[in-house]
């Protein structure tokens, strides 16, 4: 009894068992050994090698040979459905898979893509994050909030900090989004999990992904992890850890959380802390006039030693009276994860904000 080949990946399929020149498809042509290869998971890794990939199909016999391109790959593990190989070091693009087991050969057309190495460098920014407001002197109805975004990028040595000015115990006025190449995932959503909820992300308009959560769930400590990416070029893809929410800090000084805003004066937005976690802590202040439109922003990357000073220098207009001043402290957290199609770093970063409120000194 004849058995139809499947139409699979394009599926170029040939055999020893030919007889002057015609492929037979009866059952003792020796094609009910070899008939399938399925689509290789993972379809994508990074150009130098190294990415464990499993060809599902068969019959898989011992000793076949894999092939990607023409460059051999190590077979890991063997079962007559199964091959679980290391993809050699390639090229950039799409190459063809090949499982050669000497009497019979099937290959998957243009099946894996090869991606340019990303070792040591950034391949997803974003940043998921809490803000928390303190004190009672905010207008009805306000509440703390959430947000959150992130994309891949193309390999670039870049963090979130950079946002504002990357350099330690520095500031920056009017802190702004360097310049990223965007990396195309090909789905219209994706979906981080967390310890206590999954937040729903959208492609947006610029490319990156944003859901807009308002439950205090996020203000929760923990990891997000990427779930299965359902449709595009990287199907499949998933990241665990891809970004982690830190303990928050406790702001000490100045004194943020009473019923009535403070005064401060230029030199005297020293800012004092307690807890987070790692390195760094990020410093926001916005001026905004009696009608809240604002005037100037300053971003400061801080370490976290629990005392900060936000220079005077750093302004690049004198303050006037009466203005208001927002004032962001915030922990930070990076992602800690290795990118699975170019072996670039997750630096998605949860973000734990406080945030206060206070006005400049009048006459």
């Amino acid at each position: 009894m004849k058995r139809s080949l499947p139409a699979l990946l394009s599926l170029l399929i040939f055999t020893s068992a030919c007889h002057k020149g015609n492929i037979e498809l009866g059952e003792d042509s020796g094609w009910s050994e070899v008939l399938r290869l399925d689509a290789p998971s993972p379809s994508y890794g990074s150009d130098a090698g190294g990415v464990i990939v499993t060809l599902t199909g068969g019959e898989f016999v011992e000793g076949a040979r894999v092939f990607f391109g023409d460059a051999e790959a190590q077979i890991q593990s063997f079962s007559p459905a199964e091959l679980v190989v290391v993809a050699p070091p390639g090229a950039e693009g799409n190459v063809d898979v090949r499982v050669d087991s000497g009497e019979s050969v099937v290959v998957a057309e243009g099946a894996f893509r090869y991606l340019p190495d990303g070792s040591g460098q950034a391949g997803a920014l974003g940043a998921i994050e809490w803000y928390e407001l303190l004190g009672g002197y905010w207008d009805e109805g306000s509440a703390s909030w959430g947000s959150a975004w992130w994309g891949l990028i193309q390999p670039k040595e870049i963090r979130y900090a950079d946002v504002f000015g990357g350099v330690a115990d520095a500031c920056v006025s009017g802190p702004g989004f360097p310049d990223v190449r965007l990396m195309e995932l090909g789905a219209n959503q994706t979906t981080l999990s967390g310890a206590d909820e999954a937040l729903a992300f959208t492609l947006a308009n610029d490319g990156f992904y944003e859901s807009s959560p308002q439950a205090s769930s996020l203000s929760t400590q923990g990891g997000w992890r990427l779930e299965p990416v359902t449709n595009g070029p990287f199907l499949g893809m998933t990241v665990e850890d891809l970004a982690r929410t830190p303990a928050a800090v406790t702001l000490t000084s100045p004194k943020l959380d009473d019923d009535e805003a403070i005064t401060l004066a230029a030199d005297e937005l020293r800012l004092k802390w307690e807890g987070g976690e790692g390195d760094e802590v990020l410093v926001m202040v916005r001026r905004s006039d009696a009608n809240y439109n604002e005037l100037e922003t300053v971003g400061c990357v801080a370490t976290n030693d629990g005392s900060f000073t936000v220079p005077e220098s750093a302004w690049q207009a004198p303050w006037g009276e009466g203005e208001w001043l927002f004032i962001y402290v915030g922990a930070m957290a990076q992602g800690e994860a290795v990118l699975p199609h170019n072996n670039s770093e997750s630096r998605v970063v949860g973000l734990r904000w406080v945030v206060g409120a206070a006005l400049t000194p009048e006459g």
